[in-house]
């Protein structure tokens, strides 16, 4: 685990812990969330839950193909989602406007294992909180 990073105890799978963020959405709003699936660091999300409840989130994107390319038949499926921004190699972030926990879940889970494969059930995840900005 990273410097200053807090484990969230108790989350389990991916469900756990964007029920959390549903049941107590404004205790997130501040902080930030790092989860990996299989232990294995190179898959990652950073989920973020907003004041206006749009939720986004950043994924580890190992590619340097353009992520509308790479997961064009996802943004069709999904047209409320919105790529915001890319690093080749590194992560990418996508906005899922509008979605209730439940797609949210199934919406990073599908990103996740479009990047990465079929990802198993161990999971873990931490936070640290952010500064205001001022």
């Amino acid at each position: 685990m990273k410097h200053h990073e807090h484990p969230i105890t108790g989350i389990h799978t991916l469900g756990d812990l964007i029920d959390l963020f549903d049941a107590d959405s404004g205790t997130w709003v501040n902080r930030w969330i790092h989860a990996s699936f299989d232990d294995n660091e190179k898959i990652w999300i950073g989920p973020y839950w907003t004041d206006h409840g749009d939720p986004y989130f950043d994924v580890g994107y190992l590619e340097d193909v353009p992520p509308l390319k790479r997961l064009a038949a996802f943004f069709t499926r999904h047209p409320s989602c919105e790529l915001i921004d890319w690093s080749p190699g590194r992560l990418l972030c996508i906005q899922a406007h509008g979605t209730a926990p439940d797609q949210f879940k199934a919406i990073v889970l599908e990103v996740v294992e479009a990047l990465h494969g079929p990802v198993g059930h161990a999971f873990k995840a931490s936070f640290k909180e952010m500064k205001a900005a001022g």
